[in-house]
């Protein structure tokens, strides 16, 4: 019974993402940056929500950094920000942001953002390596969750 009402106190603090997808990215001779990603993510509530950025690699990438240029803006396109994040991947066993043994995925926190109405907002992501088409990554996600 005790175990019971702990897990249900866990899962009523755990907060369910508003959004949370990931796109694979290599057809299976790489990353092209011509082939950028798209996410479209209706929010239907107004407030404040946590983006993060996510990357999955496998051991065949070779590099260690890995660079991306995210756009965002809504689609009444009131608003327009661009970014760059590069995620560390020199050393897999110190990373705290790494999980998974022959995928790994990796996690960044971006800004977060206030709605004052319910808005589509649009992600838009590209690898900025000079490599092309760039090996060993598979798949690229984003997670939003209302704060």
């Amino acid at each position: 019974m005790l175990l019971a009402a702990a897990a249900l106190v866990i899962a009523a603090c755990s907060s369910i993402p508003a959004y949370s997808h990931f796109i694979t990215v290599d057809n299976g001779s790489g990353w092209r940056w011509a082939d950028s990603v798209r996410f479209v993510v209706p929010l239907k509530q107004p407030g404040r929500y946590a983006l993060s950025l996510h990357l999955r690699t496998t051991n065949v990438y070779p590099y260690t950094q890995l660079s991306l240029l995210l756009r965002s803006r809504d689609k009444a396109r009131t608003f327009r920000h661009s970014d760059t994040v590069t995620f560390d991947i020199s050393d897999p066993q110190a990373s705290s942001t790494r999980r998974g043994t022959s995928v790994h995925e990796y996690t960044a926190s971006l800004p977060s953002i206030t709605l004052d109405s319910a808005a589509t907002l649009i992600f838009s992501v590209a690898h900025n390596m000079t490599h092309d088409p760039l090996p060993g990554v598979s798949d690229v996600g984003i997670t939003i969750e209302q704060l």
